[in-house]
């Protein structure tokens, strides 16, 4: 992906392409960064030759990015006027395409592959070395990427650059391509410095000193792995909010080892995390919005603070009071621990000098939670060299006993304190919690703080003590997570040409997460991985094509003679199996097959397993045709058991499908795990 680029879009007239390329190439045209108009013809002629652009389209746009490092990429747009299609290229002045993006509002006859993984696989490197003969001669593809993260009907081919046999993290290219009509819906091109992929001395003079088992006892050295304690939430099921102990290199994920010095070092850029808890308590996603006569209600029964004393405590973080007035505030709740939240913001000072503060309390004792300060014009001294880490800490510790003394101190872990801003974790008792931090930013000038940022759970945190010991995690990773030495750009923030290549050692899984209790590796790879027992299967091809496709069990194995369960369907068919967490999965798709009326609540029973009455059941809501149970069209059906008119619904209409087959039809039959795959692929397919 460009990085760090500046729109510049100008607007200027490109009449000489017009005239020169074929007619109805293009019906409008907007003006870009100077060009000579023979360069931008050749540029819209290879795009159109590339992928195969025809004229139907009604508009054409051009417009520039520029990048001091990668100079000026040119976006051309193709579209029609109903918005049914359009098509997007970036290409830079020396002809490397960058991006390509295709959108089309077409339906399919079919969902059912026309071309196999194997055949658009030859074909994505086709392409690849169509779109860029250049770099091309340097990528290779990544065999073990997920295939279906391109989005409904494509497959995504991921080749990564290679030098001297190693990859280069961070430079390589995706394709995505219909797998109904071969298309190619998207491509980019991603890479660090420039395009020219044949400059390799760099690379050449690294050489490694360490082995890999030296590597591993390095990153257990400087502890990679954290015991953690992880917030779990589900809002279809009491308790909402529950804690898991885990293993996880969260913390440390921007970690390397290199593999040259043997030094365990890091990224140029700091640690940022999925923190739920810290999300603008002013988003419609982590907030529930309350209108006025619902704000009086809650304060009744909640006893809440009334919003003036909110508004009041809040002018007290600003020095002039009275000149200050409020633009915003609001009641609204916390996504996670459902407390209430007020959020007011204020602001101050005159129009080319105004100063905006966004300030949240809770509610109901008015304990700081949020606190920003920033200026319309811009005052600092560039001159000016960042505060050391001693001095951060000194005023972030001062400030939170003053705003946050509730918090006991020796639960506050310093993780980072560098650009003038200091970041802590919560630690219990040896065990992290990412989800509970604080963060602080502050002024050089002035030496205040002029942001600061709580998510810290207030309620108990009850949680199982890990039951296996970090040199056992640490085993598990070794077994189960291949390292791979592989080459990282290490880029100088404050001076750019001092960036460097480094040789590192690293595992291939960027997120590593380990169940503190089972001692299992939770599904957290972006790794595609067919089943370990897929010889065993009657049905081995279509369960290769489905999950590829992203319709798999959570399990690593079919287990083809197995009983298949509840939450095997749904996980199954909501393609679940990419999700982080096994349970956070299963959870997820429970919520999905409800929300789609696949299964009502109180047929939940994750354990159960299927019968064909259960299967009936649901493959019938999948197929939409729920409205027509019940109705007195059916004739009955020869079955084992007694059915009820319901039953003889749902099975009537499975058999017709040719879902449910046998003569006398036993409702209470169980399926296989194996015949469920065959089930899954004739629903898709026919």
């Amino acid at each position: 992906m460009l990085k760090k680029m500046n729109v510049i879009a100008a607007m200027l007239a490109i009449v000489m392409v017009l005239c020169a390329l074929p007619v109805n190439s293009f019906a409008e045209t907007k003006n870009v960064n100077k060009v000579d108009d023979k360069t931008m013809e050749k540029l819209v002629l290879k795009a159109k030759d590339v992928f195969n652009i025809k004229d139907v389209y009604d508009n054409f746009e051009v417009n520039s990015s520029s990048d001091d490092q990668y100079g000026t990429i040119y976006n051309l747009s193709w579209s029609k006027k109903d918005n049914s299609s359009q098509v997007s290229v970036s290409i830079s002045k020396d002809m490397h395409i960058t991006n390509y993006n295709k959108y089309e509002n077409k339906k399919y006859e079919t969902l059912k592959p026309k071309y196999s993984y194997d055949a658009l696989k030859k074909y994505a490197s086709d392409m690849i070395k169509k779109i860029d003969p250049v770099n091309a001669k340097s990528l290779k593809l990544n065999e073990n990427t997920y295939q279906n993260f391109g989005g409904d009907n494509a497959y995504t081919f991921i080749f990564d650059r290679y030098v001297n046999d190693r990859r280069v993290i961070g430079d390589g290219a995706s394709i995505t391509i219909n797998y109904v009509d071969k298309s190619v819906q998207s491509y980019s091109l991603n890479y660090n410095h420039g395009f020219d992929f044949s400059k390799t001395a760099e690379f050449d003079a690294l050489r490694s000193n360490l082995t890999m088992d030296e590597a591993i006892n390095i990153y257990k050295d400087n502890e990679y792995l954290k015991p953690m304690i992880k917030f779990v939430i589900n809002d279809k099921k009491e308790p909402r909010l529950t804690f898991k102990t885990i293993y996880s290199n969260e913390l440390n994920a921007n970690y390397y080892v290199n593999s040259t010095s043997k030094k365990y070092e890091r990224y140029d850029y700091p640690v940022f995390l999925n923190n739920y808890m810290t999300k603008d308590a002013a988003t419609e996603e982590a907030m529930d919005g309350l209108s006025e006569y619902e704000v009086k209600g809650i304060d009744k029964i909640n006893g809440i603070k009334a919003k003036d004393e909110a508004v009041k405590k809040a002018k007290t973080y600003v020095k002039d009071a009275s000149k200050t007035k409020v633009t915003l505030s609001s009641l609204n709740q916390d996504y996670i621990s459902k407390d209430y939240i007020y959020h007011i913001n204020l602001e101050s000072g005159k129009d080319d000098k105004k100063t905006y503060y966004n300030i949240s309390f809770d509610a109901k004792d008015l304990t700081l939670l949020r606190y920003s300060k920033y200026n319309n014009y811009d005052n600092s001294d560039t001159d000016k060299k960042d505060l050391s880490s001693e001095e951060l800490k000194k005023i972030a510790m001062d400030y939170i006993k003053k705003n946050a003394s509730d918090i006991d101190e020796k639960e506050v872990k310093l993780i980072s304190a560098e650009n003038n801003s200091i970041y802590f974790v919560r630690v219990m008792d040896g065990y992290y919690v990412p989800e509970n931090s604080i963060s602080i930013g502050v002024s050089m000038d002035t030496k205040e703080v002029n942001d600061f940022s709580r998510a810290w759970y207030r309620k108990p945190i009850s949680y199982e003590k890990a039951k296996i010991s970090a040199d056992e995690a640490y085993n598990i990773v070794k077994k189960e997570i291949q390292y791979e030495e592989a080459y990282k750009y290490i880029r100088d923030k404050s001076d750019p040409a001092k960036s460097k290549v480094v040789l590192t050692c690293m595992p291939k899984t960027t997120r590593i997460e380990i169940d503190a209790i089972t001692g299992k590796l939770t599904n957290n790879t972006d790794e595609f991985r067919n089943y370990s027992d897929i010889d065993k299967s009657k049905y081995k091809d279509k369960a290769t094509l489905l999950k590829q496709m992203g319709y798999a069990y959570l399990e690593d194995e079919i287990m083809p003679d197995k009983n298949l369960k509840q939450k095997d369907f749904m996980t199954f068919v909501y393609g679940s199996s990419s999700r982080n967490d096994i349970d956070e999965a299963i959870d997820y798709a429970y919520q999905r097959a409800i929300r789609n009326g696949i299964i009502k609540e109180n047929e939940v029973n994750k354990e159960k397993e299927v019968t064909t009455i259960d299967l009936a059941k649901f493959i019938v809501r999948l197929k939409g045709m729920e409205e027509l149970v019940g109705k007195d069209i059916f004739k009955p059906v020869n079955a084992k058991a007694k059915l009820t008119s319901e039953e003889n619904s749902y099975l009537a209409i499975a058999k017709a499908l040719g879902y449910v087959n046998g003569k006398a039809i036993d409702k209470n039959a169980k399926i296989n795990r194996d015949e469920f795959i065959n089930i899954i692929y004739n629903y898709i397919f026919k």
